[in-house]
C-alpha cells in the first residue's frame, strides 16, 4: 500500500483544531436520557469555549442526540460495517448516516478489526459521506492504516488504555513519533490515558492534533467541570 500524498484538509470540522472526541461507550452513566444530558453538557462547554467537540454515543442514541442539536456536537458512530441489505445484525454506514451521524470510530481497542477490514470500512464510510476516526495501537500500524486515506488516526498504546497513565505522559517520544511519521493530510490524535489538563496540554505540545477520552468524563460526578478543565487549555 502506497502513502497518499498530502491534501490540504477541508472539512470545517478537521480544521477546527484541537479535535476532541469522547467516547460514551456503553456505560450506564451514558444512556438514553443519560446520554443525550452528557451531549448537552458537552454542547454547553464547547459553545462557551467557541470549540467543536465530537461525541460518540451508542447506535440507539445516535438521533435523539444529533436531532437535539449538533453543530458544536458532531456525532460520530462508535463503529460501523460495510454491508446494506441482507446483513441482519449488522451496523450499516447509510443507517447511521441518517440518524445524524457525520462520521465513526473504527477499530478501537474494545473492537479490533484485520487491516483489510479497516479499508473496507473507510472505504465504505467516505461512500456514504462518513468521516472516519481509526484508532491504532502502534505507529506501525498508524501507517498501514494512513494508506486507506482516513481523516483521523488516534494512536493508543494498548498498554495504557484504561490505566488512568496518560500516554503523553508515559510515551511522550512516542507521540513525537506518531505525528512526525504520519501525513498531515490526516488529523492525528492521542487517547490511552487521558484523564486531566495536564495530560491534554502535554499532547498538544507534543504536536497532536486532538484528543480522545471517555470513562474521565463519562463516569464523572461532575462531567461538566471535568470537561471544562480539559477544554481550558485547549
Amino acid at each position: 500500500m502506497s502513502r497518499p500524498e498530502t491534501a490540504p484538509v477541508r472539512d470545517p470540522l478537521l480544521e477546527h483544531l484541537p479535535i476532541m472526541i469522547i467516547n460514551f461507550k456503553t456505560y450506564e452513566e451514558a444512556t438514553g436520557e443519560r446520554a443525550l444530558a452528557l451531549a448537552r453538557i458537552c454542547r454547553s462547554v464547547a459553545m462557551r469555549f467557541g470549540k467543536r467537540i465530537i461525541i460518540s454515543p451508542q447506535f440507539t442514541d445516535i438521533y435523539r442526540i444529533a436531532r437535539d442539536g449538533s453543530a458544536h456536537t458532531p456525532v460520530f458512530a462508535q463503529h460501523i460495517d460495510d454491508g446494506i441489505g441482507k446483513f441482519t445484525g449488522s451496523i450499516s454506514p447509510l443507517a447511521v448516516k441518517e440518524a445524524g451521524a457525520v462520521g465513526t470510530l473504527l477499530n478501537h481497542s474494545e473492537r479490533r478489526l484485520p487491516i483489510e477490514e479497516i479499508g473496507k470500512r473507510i472505504k465504505a464510510a467516505k461512500a456514504h459521506g462518513l468521516m472516519s476516526l481509526c484508532f491504532a495501537d502502534s505507529i506501525e500500524e498508524s501507517l498501514k492504516i494512513e494508506a486507506f486515506a482516513p481523516e483521523m488516526i488516534a494512536y493508543e498504546p494498548p498498554e495504557l488504555v484504561g490505566s488512568g497513565i496518560s500516554v503523553s505522559t508515559a510515551r511522550p517520544s512516542q507521540i513525537t513519533d506518531f505525528v512526525t511519521k504520519v501525513a498531515p493530510s490526516v488529523r492525528r490524535l492521542v487517547g490511552a490515558g487521558i484523564t486531566n489538563a495536564g495530560d491534554v496540554a502535554k499532547a498538544l505540545e507534543l504536536g497532536a492534533d486532538g484528543w480522545g477520552v471517555s470513562s474521565a468524563f463519562t463516569k464523572a460526578k461532575d462531567p461538566e467541570t471535568i470537561l471544562t478543565e480539559l477544554v481550558r487549555v485547549s
